[in-house]
């Protein structure tokens, strides 16, 4: 009897169709939470979907007569291209056709069974290729800017009112605000220097209000309260960059340390030359650039790697 699934174009891998038992598809919502110095609660921010996680339970069997030639042969076709990492076409029934990459493919023989073998296949979603390196990042520099140069004169302003003065730690900090600020802008025109400190840039400077709002005294005061505002609007602009980034599909990686290695030697590793050991050196606080040690973790870009 034909049923609302009748129509539906069957699970394939570039071309090749293939039963399905059962399957679940995996969509999740990446974001983030937004908390700021003095205000309640926090705002949400919407970084845009996931990739999609797809497990499909596959009977690879000799005997069904839709599926010619599926076991061994269309399976030992299949197997090659998820061994070579291949991206292909994955057709989901329910869902449509997407690019992706087979993660895992174990199979489970039983004895009592000699027409093939049950697979479970885990399926990552892949856009890489919309994702060039030079259409990463797109930065409202002016807008920057002008976040910088109205939190300085808002500074400028309430230090002028407050009675205690501002101590020596106090302006240090301020003054690092400002320049992680100025060093982030000056990040726009030089893309893959971008891409591997952004992120560093980012935490230093969100420590650093942090620190500020913790120290700077007159913070707490009525007429400190309009640095307060300029900060949070400098934070926003400043996290905009890494979500545009994280939008575009450039999330940072971790890689684990496997033995004792130099910088130069896990850049080659991860990027295919030493090109970017100072990217990595920026990124990571290495005790010993020349001798990092087995298990450390190694964060990384590595869409910046094509």
């Amino acid at each position: 009897m034909a049923t609302a699934f009748s129509k539906l174009k069957r699970a394939s891998w570039n071309g090749i169709e293939f039963p399905v038992r059962h399957y679940t598809v995996k969509g999740s919502l990446r974001y983030h939470v937004h908390e700021y110095p003095h205000a309640w609660g926090g705002a949400f921010e919407n970084l845009q979907r996931k990739l999609y996680e797809i497990r499909m339970t596959v009977p690879m069997m000799a005997t069904f007569a839709q599926y010619q030639d599926l076991w061994p042969n269309r399976w030992a076709t299949l197997r090659g291209q998820f061994e070579k990492g291949d991206v292909g076409e994955l057709t989901i029934p329910t869902v449509g056709t997407i690019k992706a990459r087979c993660l895992e493919w174990p199979e489970t023989f039983e004895a009592k069974i000699q027409s093939g073998v049950m697979v479970e296949l885990a399926f990552l979603e892949d856009q890489s290729q919309q994702f060039l390196v030079d259409k990463l990042v797109e930065v409202d520099q002016q807008r920057m800017k002008d976040m910088l140069i109205r939190a300085s004169g808002e500074f400028d302003a309430a230090a002028l009112q407050y009675q205690n003065g501002v101590t020596p730690y106090e302006q240090s900090i301020w003054d690092g605000i400002i320049s992680f600020g100025n060093e982030i802008l000056a990040m726009k025109d030089n893309v893959e220097l971008f891409a591997a400190q952004i992120d560093s840039k980012i935490q230093a400077l969100d420590t650093l209000i942090r620190d500020a709002d913790a120290t700077i005294r007159f913070l707490n005061e009525p007429f400190g309260w309009p640095v307060v505002s300029a900060l949070h609007d400098l934070w926003q602009s400043a996290e905009a960059l890494v979500n545009d980034i994280q939008s575009r599909g450039m999330q940072v990686q971790t890689w684990t340390v496997p033995t004792t290695m130099s910088v130069t030697d896990i850049s080659t590793r991860l990027y295919g030359s030493n090109s970017m050991s100072v990217s990595l050196m920026q990124m990571n606080d290495f005790a010993d650039a020349l001798a990092i040690p087995q298990g450390a973790q190694v964060r990384y870009y590595p869409d910046v790697a094509a």
